[in-house]
């Protein structure tokens, strides 16, 4: 049994558009025998008549966060719930896409390894090395021959790694005062979290498309809500998909960046 998971908090319509195509693009692949889906959130009774799992969390997200100093822990924090609580487990961002292919690949890789999205780098941040903490369950080193950073828009692990995810979020605690981007320290720890334990990283990419980049998202802003029905509850696939014309995304750049000018 594998536990799909999202995170939904805030009152952002984009984002709830976002995660309901995500669910749904998910949805159409799942065996009900084998597989669940459950939402972080703090609007539970938003997803109240769909066929999901809901953990409340509005009183938790000042806590996961840290008073609000680095929001990205959230998810660390909910992945590693999520393995303790269900087991088996993989963390969806909500700006991703499932295709045909996705679960079979998932569940293949995972009898061996943890899976994320896409290797980032190798010795992504060298002002690192010598860096080392104790954290509950390993030491800690970064290692400029080793240490990589993996893009977490998909995070999956079986339940015996459940040691390595509450790593991960102490982890991301001590790199919150050290010399790299903010939005880079959540991949770094997950991804070292892991090499801690031994647990080797597959990616999956063919098959899971994360539209991260700021170009991107605003294009899916524009189209979702044409695609997707007015009925919050209407969980019918969409008869056109969300799909990325590079000339299309390119255009409405330009466009903004014009808006701006004027």
């Amino acid at each position: 049994m594998i536990h799909f998971v999202y995170l939904h908090y805030g009152p952002s319509e984009n984002l709830r558009r976002e995660m309901k195509y995500s669910f749904l693009s998910l949805r159409r692949f799942l065996d009900p025998a084998q597989h669940r889906v459950a939402i972080y959130t703090d609007a539970p009774d938003l997803f109240a008549a769909w066929p999901v799992a809901t953990v409340p969390i509005a009183d938790k997200i000042a806590e996961y966060s840290l008073a609000g100093r680095y929001g990205h822990r959230i998810k660390s924090v909910i992945f590693s719930d999520a393995l303790s609580r269900f087991g088996d487990s993989a963390f969806l961002d909500s700006d991703s896409i499932v295709r045909d292919g996705f679960i079979a690949a998932l569940s293949k890789k995972l009898r061996t390894d943890a899976v994320m999205n896409a290797a980032e780098a190798l010795n992504p941040w060298p002002q690192l090395a010598g860096f080392e903490t104790t954290l509950p369950n390993a030491r800690y080193r970064y290692d400029p021959a080793c240490s990589r950073m993996f893009n977490s828009g998909l995070i999956a692990a079986r339940a015996d790694s459940a040691d390595a995810a509450v790593d991960a979020v102490a982890l991301v605690d001590a790199l919150l005062d050290q010399p790299i981007p903010p939005h880079h320290v959540e991949q770094l720890a997950v991804a070292e979290a892991f090499r801690a334990h031994g647990i080797d990283i597959a990616t999956i990419g063919d098959t899971f498309l994360h539209y991260w980049k700021r170009s991107w998202r605003r294009y899916a802003d524009r189209r979702l809500p044409g695609l997707l029905p007015a009925d919050w509850n209407d969980l019918r696939w969409p008869s056109a998909e969300l799909t990325f014309n590079p000339l299309a995304v390119r255009l409405l750049s330009l466009r903004r960046s014009l808006e701006k000018r004027l």
